[in-house]
């Protein structure tokens, strides 16, 4: 009698069990953020050049000839004395969208260093941080570990008084792509001592890891922390009771540990927030190179010789022809992801701050998140 009771207690305990895993999974499910993917449109006016925001302080692109491997060094396109160094070979591989053009530059395993971190200060005096923006365009193929920074400005520790002690606390800057137990991704970004998650949760591998081009924006200011990824952001309210980020003399770092496979197209920094249509003309900048239609623009001949409306046609049916090459390229092409093991770079162990921004309702999934006003177009 005492046996068939422990049998049915276990018996209930499985099945209880059981029962917790299946909701588990059907409510992650339902959180699932699904983001949409990077696209074009038939109105898409072509941009030449990164916008030339005053506060632009370096820009890398695999577009221009700054790449030179004999050198290991990626060098920016508006200063010489700038430049990302790094460790391995780096190639230079087709960009997917348009092979016989551009190269993206594979940068699996391959962490790049580049200038000191306080240069990228707002106050070159105090070395604080106190606003800037990131752009990142790219090709993500996989990640190695549970935690994968894609950047990261390391700043001084902060001596902090308590009533009976001192206590110095680290301070960093960094993004987070960290996968979570169903394989998606959460990320986290962390600001001096303050880490924002909770926001920008579970979001759907398939649109981190695939074969398409993807975008992220980063800005940061006294009063809003912005993180874009294509057409969708989500914003954080800041803490101002946090301290003020004093930046080091270590190199700002680009994948750091080598933990994505990624092919960089451009990467952009501002020491100040920039504005949605400047968002929208790197997106425009980036896609212009990838297709071929910059190229297509610049050999074609002047007005004087032909009518406009003859190169407005030859351009249309160009942007035609591309379209129709990209979305055959999204449909047929499945990519494998293999990861590779090595040694897991930990995110710091900090002070969290809980969700604090909400946004509005997606259509289908009723999933939180706000759709990025006409990022491209």
């Amino acid at each position: 009698m005492k046996d068939t009771f422990i049998y049915k207690f276990l018996g209930f305990l499985v099945g209880f069990l059981i029962t917790l895993i299946i909701i588990n999974y059907f409510n992650n499910k339902k959180k699932l953020k699904v983001i949409e993917k990077y696209s074009t449109s038939s109105d898409i006016k072509l941009i030449s050049t990164i916008p030339s925001n005053v506060n632009k302080f370096l820009a890398i692109n695999s577009f221009e000839d700054k790449i030179k491997t004999a050198e290991n060094r990626w060098y920016s396109i508006d200063d010489a004395n700038k430049f990302f160094s790094y460790v391995g070979t780096l190639e230079l591989v087709p960009n997917g969208v348009n092979t016989d053009l551009i190269n993206g530059a594979k940068i699996d395993r391959i962490q790049l260093n580049g200038p000191s971190c306080y240069t990228f200060a707002n106050n070159l005096v105090t070395n604080e941080l106190n606003e800037f923006s990131i752009y990142f365009a790219g090709k993500f193929k996989g990640v190695s570990h549970t935690n994968n920074i894609l950047f990261e400005l390391i700043g001084n520790s902060e001596a902090i008084d308590y009533p009976n002690d001192v206590k110095y606390l680290p301070s960093v800057v960094n993004l987070n792509f960290q996968k979570n137990q169903n394989n998606n991704f959460d990320i986290i970004i962390t600001i001096g001592n303050v880490i924002y998650k909770g926001l920008i949760n579970n979001i759907d591998k398939a649109v981190i890891i695939n074969n398409d081009v993807i975008n992220f924006y980063l800005s940061y200011s006294a009063s809003e922390l912005v993180f874009g990824i294509n057409k969708q952001i989500f914003k954080y309210k800041v803490d101002n009771t946090a301290f003020k980020v004093k930046l080091g003399s270590l190199p700002f770092i680009i994948n750091k540990g080598g933990n994505f496979n990624l092919d960089l197209y451009l990467f952009v920094f501002y020491k100040s927030v920039i504005t949605f249509t400047e968002v929208q003309q790197l997106s425009r900048f980036t896609y212009s190179n990838l297709s071929g239609l910059e190229t297509v623009i610049n050999s074609t001949p002047k007005c004087d010789v032909i009518p406009p409306t003859t190169i407005q046609t030859n351009l249309d049916d160009k942007f035609k022809e591309m379209e129709n090459r990209i979305v055959k390229l999204i449909e047929n092409k499945n990519l494998k992801i293999e990861e590779q093991p090595k040694l897991e770079i930990k995110p710091l162990k900090l002070q969290s701050i809980n969700e604090n921004d909400k946004v509005i309702i997606n259509n289908n999934n009723n999933i939180q998140h706000k759709p990025f006003y006409k990022w491209f177009f």
